[in-house]
């Protein structure tokens, strides 16, 4: 009986290293001519995002809050500012940021993913949700936000919901791996072994490197009945890890 595999989804993997890697400043650097008779909060401004981008979150912070002080209904600030306090995991100061930023800027998809982000890090999946969705209104082709609405839909049992945001991601982001990956573990759920297959080959292509891919494309080929390939993937995901007792049990059972 073959059981489910034990990185069954990597999207919760995938979002941690999306969540490790450092969150990207939200807007350029605003040019001195921008602004008339603001160069101090622009001065801050550009300090702060050259912090940011050098992960000195705290000097950053305190670049974002001299920004502001100088000129309090600077969006870009709060926005940063926001980003600065996500990367920091200081999640409900980051939310309070962007819900300032989108009241003076209601158009800035990024900072509604962004605090979907600080949202889905506190356990407010479904305003997660939300967020991710008011993001893609804004713009239907930032492929991270799909993926994430993705990620938490699959996490909620709603595997097509879930297939149909990861489709979104990769219509958006045609080299996004993870995407392609659980696009193919949604497909497993609702039985679509053969479907799964060729997605899981591409999250491969795009990522040789991507063990589960090749331990879940083994899942499906099983599943689908392509057993010669089936056994072929156990055999080359074992020779690269060789703890995993369940993929021996499975290929002795293919």
């Amino acid at each position: 009986m073959l059981q489910a595999t034990t990185t069954f989804l990597c999207g919760l993997g995938a979002l941690l290293l999306l969540k490790a890697t450092p969150v990207l400043a939200q807007v350029d650097s605003v040019r001195a001519s921008t602004l008339p008779g603001r160069q101090v909060a622009e001065k801050a401004y550009n300090a702060g995002l050259a912090s940011f981008n050098s992960r000195n979150y705290s000097a950053a912070l305190t670049s974002f809050d001299q920004a502001l002080a100088a000129k309090p209904d600077f969006a870009a600030a709060y926005a940063n500012r926001a980003a600065t306090r996500l990367a920091m995991k200081e999640y409900p100061a980051a939310v309070t940021d962007y819900d300032q930023a989108l009241k003076l800027e209601p158009s800035a998809y990024a900072a509604y993913f962004g605090r979907g982000q600080a949202r889905e890090a506190t356990g407010q999946t479904a305003e997660a949700e939300a967020d991710y969705g008011e993001a893609l209104k804004v713009n239907s082709t930032y492929a991270p936000a799909w993926y994430n609405r993705g990620v938490l839909r699959f996490e909620h049992g709603d595997y097509q919901a879930a297939h149909d945001d990861f489709s979104g991601a990769v219509k958006a982001d045609s080299t996004y791996a993870y995407a392609y990956h659980d696009r193919a573990s949604a497909n497993l759920r609702l039985g679509n072994f053969a479907a799964a297959v060729p997605d899981y080959s591409r999250a491969l292509t795009l990522q040789p490197t991507l063990l589960p891919a090749l331990l879940n494309r083994a899942a499906a080929e099983r599943r689908a009945g392509q057993l010669p390939a089936a056994l072929r993937d156990y055999d080359a995901y074992l020779t690269q890890k060789t703890d995993n007792a369940l993929a021996y049990s499975n290929r002795g059972n293919a």
